[in-house]
């Protein structure tokens, strides 16, 4: 395509597909942790509302959000009402912390934990400890923690994105989602592809040139994002969506339609699981069961064994989503 001062970055797909539209420029509530100068008891009772608030708030939205969005923001809930989350922030107060740099102190340490581990999938859960940071700090601050209107087709693009929010956008309205950190293997990116909504990470702080308002081509598929295109290379990428729409189309007729060759021969066509919340981004009649279900994420860094309840709750769970489906379980060697 050509273009004058075009703005291309480089990025990581997370859901495939392809967007154009008007760059909406994603904020948070920034809440100024000595705005509140409540310190001790006081301190404690502000934060402890502050927390019942914003479960009570992921309660009404999981309510809508889908089978998928609700485990998400059940399991933040449960992380909201864990002691050994909340214990640290109060053990602050009591040394003298106000009650927002208590709990942002608190979770950040979390969050660089979570954030530091070799392991992608526990990177990824850090966005749901930054989602309960903010949305706790936005409630200490009296902060509206909302997203605000999303206009027809709009690229959304920001810094980084967490699960509750991206559930409380009406994503029938905007067309792509392109961040400048996030993960692959994110919440958000499962919701994504759940959605089939295009979804770009890791574009790095080049997104923050991007202006509102400007034009956007999110090229999922390749991983990119180009702003400030021209009149023509708007009508051609247009073009191109229209034409990758038509085949999206195509293709999801056909997905349930048992797989055969050219001459009929039918072919059973099976899905590797190493991640149960993968199945979350696969319609059970895609595919004709699960040709192999690993076992070892049950033992990933942790430091006790997953007892018999836990490890039986995890495969029925995996065998209620194959209904009736044939279901391998390799066992540890």
């Amino acid at each position: 395509m050509a273009g004058g001062n075009r703005l291309k970055l480089e990025g990581k797909r997370a859901s495939g597909g392809l967007a154009v539209g008007l760059a909406h420029l994603l904020d948070k509530p920034e809440a100024d942790d000595e705005a509140d100068t409540e310190r001790g008891d006081d301190a404690k009772d502000l934060l402890e509302l502050a927390i019942e608030a914003a479960v009570e708030a992921l309660s009404t939205l999981a309510r809508e959000a889908g089978e998928m969005g609700s485990e998400i923001l059940d399991f933040q809930i449960a992380l909201l009402e864990d002691d050994a989350l909340v214990e640290p922030a109060l053990e602050a107060i009591s040394e003298g912390a106000s009650a927002p740099a208590a709990w942002r102190g608190a979770l950040n340490a979390q969050i660089a934990d979570y954030a530091g581990s070799d392991d992608d999938y526990f990177q990824a859960r850090a966005e749901d400890l930054i989602d309960l940071r903010d949305r706790v700090l936005a409630n200490l601050a009296g902060m509206d923690f909302a997203t605000g209107d999303v206009k027809e087709d709009a690229v959304l693009v920001g810094w980084e994105m967490t699960p509750s929010r991206f559930l409380a956008i009406d994503w029938d309205r905007a067309g792509g989602l392109a961040l400048a950190g996030g993960s692959p293997s994110s919440h958000v990116a499962m919701l994504a592809r759940a959605r089939g909504l295009p979804m770009v990470v890791g574009l790095g702080q080049g997104i923050g040139i991007v202006e509102e308002g400007e034009s956007v081509l999110l090229d999922a598929d390749k991983g990119e994002v180009t702003a400030r295109l021209d009149q023509a290379a708007l009508d051609e990428a247009r073009t191109e969506a229209a034409r990758r729409a038509h085949l999206a189309e195509e293709a999801e007729r056909l997905l349930p339609t048992p797989a055969a060759t050219r001459s009929g021969q039918r072919v059973m066509t099976m899905v590797n699981v190493d991640d149960p919340d993968r199945l979350h981004d696969i319609p059970v009649d895609h595919c004709d069961g699960i040709g192999l279900t690993r076992t070892e994420f049950l033992f990933h860094d942790r430091a006790d064994l997953p007892d018999e309840d836990e490890q039986t709750s995890v495969y029925t769970r995996i065998l209620e989503w194959a209904d009736g489906r044939p279901v391998t379980i390799r066992t540890l060697d």
